[in-house]
C-alpha cells in the first residue's frame, strides 16, 4: 500500500491541472455528435454528483481513514469536479446543452446514499471501472475529444488505485473481505449493464460491441480486486510504506 502521505502529495500535486481542450467537432457526423452529446451528458452529472462524500469521510471513524486520506478524498471529489467542467467544455463545443438529471445518475446517487461511506466508496469506485472504459475508449476513436479524455482515463485509473489502497487498509486481516470483493463485483456488473444499455447509441457509432465493453470492465475490475488482495497481504512498515502492488495505470495501460 501507499502510505496516506503519497496520496495526499499526489492529489496536491494534481490540484492546479488543467484538461487538455477539445478540438473542434464540426467534421464529426451528425448521428455520432447527437450520440457523444447524449453520452458525454449522463457522465457529466455522474462527475458532478459526489460532493458529499468528501463531507461525510470528514466526519467518519472509519479506522481506514486519516487525515491525510480524509483531505485525499476531499481532492478527489474536486478532480471529479474538474472532469465535469472539461465534459461541459466538449458539450458545448459540440453544440449541446447541460442535462439537468437522468435515471443513471439518480440511481447511483441514491445507492451511494443506501448505506454507510464504504458502501458509497464501493459505488463510486464501480462507476470509476466503467469511467475508465468509456474515456479510453473516446481516446481510441474520438480524435477531437482524445487529449481530454485520455487524461481523464488516466485520473479514473489513479483514483481507482487510491480506492484500491482505501479497502486494502479498510479489509486487512477482515473475515469480510470475500464478501466486500463479490458485493463490488455486483455493483460493477449492475454499472456495466446500465452503461451498455443507456449509451448503446455511442457504441453502435464507435462500432463497439457490448461484449467488448463488458470484457475490458471486466479486465478493469480484475486488476483492482488483485491489486487490493496483494496489498492486503503485505505487511506494512510505518517507517517504509511504499506502493507494492502493480499500478492499475501501468497495468491498463492507460496514457496520460
Amino acid at each position: 500500500m501507499g502510505s496516506t502521505e503519497a496520496w495526499l502529495r499526489y492529489f496536491e500535486g494534481n490540484r492546479d491541472r488543467t484538461l487538455p481542450g477539445v478540438d473542434a467537432t464540426n467534421h464529426l457526423d451528425a448521428p455520432l455528435r447527437a450520440a457523444l452529446a447524449r453520452s458525454l451528458g449522463r457522465f457529466y452529472l455522474g462527475e458532478s454528483s459526489e460532493g458529499r462524500i468528501a463531507h461525510e469521510a470528514a466526519r467518519s471513524n472509519d479506522p481506514a481513514l486519516d487525515g491525510a486520506m480524509r483531505e485525499s478524498i476531499a481532492l478527489y471529489v474536486r478532480e471529479e469536479g474538474r472532469h465535469a467542467r472539461g465534459l461541459a467544455a466538449a458539450l458545448r463545443a459540440l453544440g449541446a446543452a447541460l442535462p439537468a438529471r437522468h435515471w443513471t445518475e439518480a440511481l447511483f446517487r441514491r445507492g451511494r446514499r443506501l448505506l454507510g461511506l464504504r458502501t458509497k466508496m464501493m459505488v463510486i469506485a464501480a462507476a470509476e471501472v466503467v469511467g475508465v472504459v468509456f474515456y479510453a475508449l473516446l481516446a481510441e476513436r474520438v480524435p477531437p475529444l482524445a487529449a481530454m479524455a485520455s487524461a481523464i482515463a488516466h485520473d479514473e485509473a489513479r483514483h481507482l488505485e487510491f480506492q484500491v489502497d482505501y479497502f486494502a487498509r479498510g479489509f486487512r486481516g477482515s473475515p469480510v473481505a470475500g464478501v466486500a470483493a463479490a458485493a463490488f463485483l455486483a455493483i460493477v456488473s449492475c454499472a456495466v449493464t446500465a452503461f451498455t444499455l443507456d449509451h448503446a447509441p455511442l457504441l453502435a457509432e464507435l462500432g463497439v460491441s457490448r461484449s467488448e465493453i463488458v470484457r475490458r470492465c471486466a479486465d478493469v475490475a480484475w486488476h483492482a480486486l488483485r491489486a487490493c488482495a496483494d496489498a492486503r497481504s503485505v505487511v506494512v512498515d510505518s517507517a517504509d510504506r511504499r506502493v507494492t502492488a502493480a499500478s492499475l495505470v501501468d497495468a491498463l495501460g492507460v496514457a496520460r
